[in-house]
């Protein structure tokens, strides 16, 4: 009896034990599938599950944030190599951020930019540090050897940017009609001269509408265009400052020969008082001027409100680029500024189109004109030598020295006018036809006076210096010279 009951005994402890082991089994957090505290639910997933699991509810959302952090840390570490189960690929393109910070390495740092935009005076954009720039590229106009100097300034560029001095002009933006801008003008002719200049060998600077502090160059153009609310006012015209040295007048005089030959426009015989006292042209009253020893000029290359002017100025600036630089060669070799420097570029214009179909006719008094075929007369010792007909795309074909038919800005053909010196000098414009003919001798014409701005003298009284513009006949343009001087008591 006993060792029966002994084994009924051990078989209901045994049985015992084993509903205590099935019950531990169904409580177990695996298999309800609570992964809080779980190691080896999060390496056995599956990419598929960690996609589900950063969109299953907002709380995803902060927990992605959370973990981006640390992963980078883990990443470059071979002691941590990705688990066999769980591609990296995928967890690495739902976790990294959609901007990634590399796109911050190519922006340029300051000193890249430095070089990118190097603050050299060959540059052919404007310096940005103008206002502080005191001098130019050379320390005494027409005296250094070497190359020379010609600084080409675009009217209006950049004016909001003049320095306090010069604010009061911020708000002059240049002639503007059908579209066109005197600026955009301005900056493209400067260019394209600039270009031109290098090419023959001319150390070239292009500037904004700021000049820097006492600017000394050997040659300095004010570039502009022209505007009137008579759109039928047309003609370029250049004027020399009113306090200058003699060779300013002298370019102005080869301009006007040279500009007129490669553009075919005429001139308007009446320049201006803000031309000839322009700021730049003005040491006394501003800082930010040439130096009064720099030859220098304003040039108006035409009228942006005439339909004419502006046809050749926005469809031909290659022959208004043309003929600035043949103005510039033309003038360093003409002996107004001293002798030729050694070494220096080669003296090299094209021979610019005449205005009319057929060649310019000789100066003499006949009822037919007789046609010749040379090309047009030119001041004695001015030698012309051939370019490639490339320089000036409207000549049709190669055939330099001869005159060739080209497009003229009017219906009418214009004539230029051959003087007994051999000097030819373009018509004037409509708005000229009261004064006499270019070439002429008949007397000057005074055409207007201003004042000069008033000095104080020694005696206490206020002096000022009158200026008035002569229409020159024998000239073909206007002139401004000296006149009385006004003296004020106080």
């Amino acid at each position: 009896m006993r060792p029966r009951l002994l084994y009924v005994l051990i078989a209901c402890l045994a049985l015992l034990i084993l509903i205590i082991g099935v019950g531990s089994a169904l409580t177990s957090p695996v298999l309800r599938g609570d992964t809080a505290g779980s190691t080896s639910a999060a390496v056995t997933s599956t990419p598929e599950s960690v996609a589900l699991s950063h969109t299953a509810g907002p709380s995803a959302i902060p927990l992605a944030a959370e973990a981006t952090p640390s992963r980078p840390a883990q990443a470059p570490s071979p002691a941590a190599p990705p688990s066999p189960t769980a591609p990296s690929q995928p967890v690495v393109a739902a976790d990294t951020p959609t901007q990634e910070p590399i796109t911050l390495a190519v922006q340029p740092t300051p000193t890249q930019a430095d070089e990118a935009l190097p603050l050299t005076a060959q540059s052919l954009t404007p310096p940005s540090s103008a206002a502080n720039r005191v001098g130019g590229p050379v320390d005494v106009p027409e005296n250094h050897p070497g190359r020379r100097w010609v600084t080409l300034q675009a009217g209006h560029w950049n004016i909001q940017d003049l320095p306090i001095e010069l604010q009061h002009l911020a708000g002059d933006t240049g002639a503007y009609a059908a579209g066109v801008s005197e600026v955009d003008l301005n900056i493209a002719v400067a260019k394209k001269t600039a270009q031109l200049l290098a090419d023959r060998g001319f150390n070239v600077e292009i500037l904004d509408a700021t000049v820097p502090v006492s600017y000394t160059t050997d040659l300095f153009l004010a570039i502009h265009a022209d505007g009137n609310i008579r759109p039928g006012m047309r003609g370029f015209k250049a004027v020399a400052p009113w306090v200058s040295v003699p060779a300013s007048d002298q370019f102005v005089g080869i301009f006007y020969e040279e500009y007129g030959k490669a553009t075919g426009l005429p001139t308007d015989p009446v320049t201006s008082v803000a031309m000839a006292d322009y700021y730049a042209f003005n040491p006394i009253t501003y800082n930010h001027a040439i130096d009064a020893r720099v030859p220098a000029a304003l040039i108006e290359m035409g009228f942006v409100t005439n339909p004419l002017d502006r046809q050749v100025m926005t469809q031909q600036q290659d022959k208004l680029a043309w003929g600035i630089a043949n103005s510039v060669d033309r003038f360093f070799r003409s002996g107004a500024v001293g002798d030729t420097p050694t070494p220096y570029p080669s003296f090299t214009p094209t021979i610019t189109p005449t205005r009319t179909p057929t060649s310019t006719p000789p100066p003499t008094d006949t009822s037919t004109p007789t046609v010749t075929n040379t090309a047009t007369p030119l001041p004695t010792g001015y030698v012309p030598l051939s370019l490639p007909a490339t320089a000036i795309p409207v000549i049709a074909t190669a055939s330099l020295p001869h005159p060739t038919a080209t497009l003229v800005p009017t219906a009418t053909p214009l004539q230029g006018i051959v003087t007994a010196d051999g000097r030819w000098l373009p018509p004037l414009a409509e708005n000229g036809h009261n004064l006499p003919q270019p070439g002429s001798d008949a007397a000057p014409i005074l055409l207007s006076e201003d004042v000069d701005e008033p000095v104080m003298t020694a005696d206490g009284r206020e002096r000022q210096q009158v200026w008035q513009q002569f229409y020159i006949p024998s000239l073909g343009r206007s002139v401004w010279k000296k006149g009385p001087l006004l003296y004020v008591r106080p």
